[in-house]
């Protein structure tokens, strides 16, 4: 009887929702993915969340200029750690802002922007995706980011993607489990670098991805595979990606306390995008 009194609720709440989305400006099915998400993870989830929220996709140069202003603010204060780059970023993410091209998956809260992504149209047909960020004060706070990634999955879709992520941070990790690899290694002025490609066509070259955690740990991986651990994730052997290998799994074991990574032959697809690799598209 709880179970379906919890349940006709969740029916009721989602209902709700649709209503109140077809009074915002948003996409109703990435919202509705977002929340459905959130809530396998058991994460909180309210109409008032929704009444407080919008979303919108929309092309940089369109974006009024006090959302720009929040958007530069949100991702300088995500950068500090290398002013180097934190320079080279807000420089080309200003461009990006400019182009007429690069369009932007925007989510806010209470009338402030909370976080972001763009997608910029390549030479060859993908679709370059940056400026991933969430604000400080917003971090605890799911659905912006669980939106993020909602339009990501409909990027795909369409979409070959390429990005680069540092290494070191959590996020990689995410990413790689979300249905990207990484190709290429490298370093900016002291940052180390993953390019990163997801391409739902070559998904299911890599055998690795289809596996859980357990059958990684177990090492019930395909021939010329390889299963590397380290105590922390910056220690994981990332060149690898310069010797003919493509990062396919990438996340931590609680009961090892151990991070590890999966390496798999590059497909021709991947060894052509690490040769073409361009540095200066960060």
């Amino acid at each position: 009887k709880h179970r379906e009194t919890h349940a006709k609720a969740e029916k009721s709440l989602i209902e709700e929702a649709q209503k109140e989305l077809s009074v915002l400006n948003v996409d109703q099915t990435l919202f509705l993915n977002s929340f459905q998400s959130l809530k396998e993870e058991g994460v909180a989830f309210s109409l008032e969340d929704i009444n407080n929220s919008s979303f919108k996709e929309t092309v940089g140069n369109e974006i009024p200029h006090k959302e720009v202003e929040e958007m530069i603010d949100i991702y300088t204060k995500n950068q500090a750690g290398n002013a180097y780059v934190q320079k080279e970023l807000l420089k080309n993410f200003k461009d990006r802002i400019e182009d007429g091209k690069t369009r932007f998956y925007m989510f806010s809260y209470d009338g402030h922007t909370h976080s972001f992504i763009a997608f910029t149209p390549q030479k060859n047909g993908s679709s370059y995706a940056s400026a991933f960020n969430v604000a400080p004060i917003a971090r605890g706070y799911r659905i912006g980011e669980a939106m993020l990634h909602e339009a990501m999955d409909k990027e795909a879709r369409g979409h070959t993607l390429v990005a680069d992520c540092d290494s070191k941070l959590p996020i990689s990790a995410k990413y790689i489990e979300t249905g990207w690899v990484a190709t290429r290694y490298w370093d900016d002025h002291g940052d180390k670098i993953l390019d990163i490609v997801r391409s739902d066509k070559e998904h299911d070259r890599y055998a690795s991805k289809r596996l859980s955690k357990e059958g990684v740990l177990a090492k019930k991986i395909p021939n010329g595979a390889l299963v590397k651990s380290a105590n922390e994730q910056k220690d994981l052997p990332f060149n690898l990606c310069n010797e003919g290998y493509v990062l396919t799994r990438m996340f931590f074991d609680q009961k090892t306390v151990l991070h590890y990574a999966v390496f798999e032959p590059a497909s021709p697809a991947h060894t052509e995008s690490r040769t073409g690799a361009d540095a200066s598209h960060k």
